[in-house]
């Protein structure tokens, strides 16, 4: 891609690049990249999680 005088990219090479990216395609890694954090923490913080389910549905 080569810049233009305003220091970002020519609009019509990124038009270009995001009309050959499948939406599809950019949707699943988009749903990656979105659940990995989640699934690599939620092991580390399960305690927390049932305890405040625990918590919340015992009654006064």
């Amino acid at each position: 891609m080569h810049k233009d005088a305003n220091m970002g990219y020519n609009v019509n090479e990124m038009n270009d690049f995001t009309a050959r990216v499948p939406t599809c395609s950019l949707r699943m890694a988009l749903t990656i990249i979105g659940t990995v954090p989640i699934l690599c923490t939620y092991p580390f913080l399960q305690k927390y999680f049932t305890k405040g389910v625990y918590a919340g549905a015992v009654k006064g």
